[in-house]
């Protein structure tokens, strides 16, 4: 039956999943889209909550479909062991990035959130900041100090196409510099 519900290869979504773990498939985002939209009701009221936002973690964390708890993509084999369709680093992602900034009054217990393990775009800012990931470990303890990582490495990184010697950036840290003097 899983044919029946394939694209044709003329409609093939342009997606690319060459460098994708397979929990994080597209085809299993939107069976998580899919699932938390059923239970859009209680995940919009829990959501309103306020921090640290227990009720609606364990709502996204406990979302099950039958048929994507054991499978990658549509076309995978079965898995023996029960996969999430959302795991713990995405519901804290999540969290950190959507719901705590919706909560100003919160940012003392915002800023002592821990980081989860930094993923390859914090690597690579490390790599491209400090010169190594080992010389930014002080700066990757909590949760914000990796989003502002990756927001430097959003604005800057991305668009420096001249692996950093016309980077922008240092320049942007002398100004504002200047102007906290």
């Amino acid at each position: 039956h899983r044919p029946n519900y394939e694209f044709s290869i003329a409609r093939t979504p342009a997606w690319s999943t060459h460098a994708i773990r397979p929990g994080n498939h597209p085809q299993r985002r939107l069976a998580a889209l899919a699932a938390a939209a059923r239970q859009w009701p209680w995940l919009s009221k829990s959501a309103r909550q306020t921090p640290p936002f227990k009720n609606f973690s364990k709502s996204l964390s406990t979302l099950s479909e039958p048929f994507w708890d054991h499978h990658h993509t549509l076309l995978s084999a079965r898995t023996k062991k029960p996969i999430r369709l959302i795991g713990k680093s995405r519901l804290e992602e999540f969290l950190i990035n959507t719901l705590y900034p919706l909560h100003p009054e919160t940012w003392a217990e915002f800023q002592k959130i821990r980081a989860g393990v930094p993923n390859q775009k914090v690597k690579r800012s490390c790599e491209r900041l400090f010169g190594s990931l080992a010389n930014a470990k002080p700066h990757l303890k909590f949760a914000w100090q990796q989003q502002a990582l990756l927001q430097v490495y959003q604005d800057f990184c991305l668009e420096d196409l001249s692996n950093c010697t016309d980077c922008l950036f240092p320049e942007q840290l002398t100004q504002w510099k200047s102007n906290d003097d």
